[in-house]
């Protein structure tokens, strides 16, 4: 079963964003916050190791480089467990790996991981990540109260 990157824990996704970074080398950007991004015109589209996102739209860059990411991850891991991610990423860290060819040396992962760092991004990500879960436990009562008001149908045997 195969599991969306969004869905993942923080540290897992952040694992899977370090050894992307190895690969794809992302620029540095300002996170900024969701609105921001999605009003934010950069005017071209954002290119990394030779591949064009969203030729036709208008992106914001952290948006573009989390689009790589995800793509990554589902090339590599998406069919995996948690516990499986953060092992196959503490064995790369130890040994490298090969992506499309391209070899990631051990060197490279500790440098991406020390950028990600240097430019907050993991501190961006564990911070939404706190919104996001408290966002979840706001909602879940509105849902059920709502559900109950406009008479969701139970499947009845």
């Amino acid at each position: 079963m195969k599991t969306l990157l969004a869905f993942r824990p923080v540290n897992v996704r952040l694992a899977v964003a370090h050894l992307a970074q190895a690969y794809f080398n992302f620029k540095n950007t300002e996170p900024l916050d969701t609105i921001h991004r999605m009003c934010t015109d950069i005017g071209e589209p954002v290119e990394y190791a030779g591949n064009r996102f969203m030729k036709d739209k208008n992106v914001h860059a952290y948006t573009a480089m989390w689009c790589y990411i995800g793509e990554f991850y589902d090339d590599m891991f998406s069919s995996c467990s948690d516990q499986e991610i953060l092992a196959k990423a503490s064995g790369y860290l130890r040994t490298g790996f090969t992506y499309k060819g391209t070899d990631i040396t051990s060197h490279d992962i500790i440098q991406a991981s020390i950028l990600w760092d240097k430019r907050e991004w993991d501190r961006y990500e564990e911070r939404r990540n706190g919104r996001r879960s408290f966002a979840y436990k706001a909602i879940s009562p509105v849902a059920v109260l709502a559900g109950a008001c406009f008479g969701v149908l139970l499947p009845s045997s």
